[in-house]
């Protein structure tokens, strides 16, 4: 019996094309899944989380100072226009409702979702905002007089004398409470 020989070339026969396949889509699949992941990359809700770190007493002193004020307030949201009125109480003897109040809505992973909202007095107690885009899902709510620290005109830093914070999900069905 006489052997038989395959004159075609290796780059002809499909089995050559067949084994090199198989590394060649897992190397474009890899490729793939790169360009994905760069693409869609997850943000930090705060890029500057060390600093936020350091001021955790800070915001601890001002939740303490709304809790010895007896700062209560209920936020309403109508989802329609995107209107939010607040109402606030408290139980100190000497409190002065501020012109404006600083409201933080933050979504818990995108930052891009977050929103700050300045509320203007409309009549004491009552205070009156926008909201940027509507709320869906749930939110890290703070609400504080002086909003966080900034610069002022002399070059001093102006900081919230003190601050409300809660969780919730909107759209409200109901009007939200925050504080004691």
């Amino acid at each position: 019996m006489t052997e038989r020989f395959d004159s075609k070339p290796w780059y002809k026969q499909f089995w050559p094309w067949a084994i090199i396949s198989l590394p060649g889509s897992a190397v474009i699949a890899g490729l793939a899944t790169l360009y994905i992941a760069f693409e869609n990359q997850d943000s930090l809700v705060k890029d500057n989380w060390y600093q936020e770190g350091k001021a955790i007493n800070r915001r601890v002193e001002y939740d303490n100072n709304a809790r010895a004020l007896g700062l209560k307030a209920e936020i309403k949201a109508d989802t329609i226009t995107g209107d939010l009125n607040l109402s606030m109480s408290h139980s100190g003897q000497s409190f002065n409702f501020p012109e404006k109040l600083y409201l933080e809505l933050i979504h818990p992973t995108l930052a891009e979702r977050d929103q700050k909202i300045i509320l203007t007095r409309t009549q004491a107690p009552f205070y009156h905002g926008n909201l940027q885009q509507a709320l869906i899902g749930k939110r890290h709510i703070n609400l504080s007089n002086n909003g966080l620290p900034q610069p002022s005109e002399d070059g001093s830093t102006i900081e919230p004398t003190w601050r409300l914070k809660g969780t919730t999900v909107f759209p409200l069905n109901e009007p939200l409470t925050l504080g004691q």
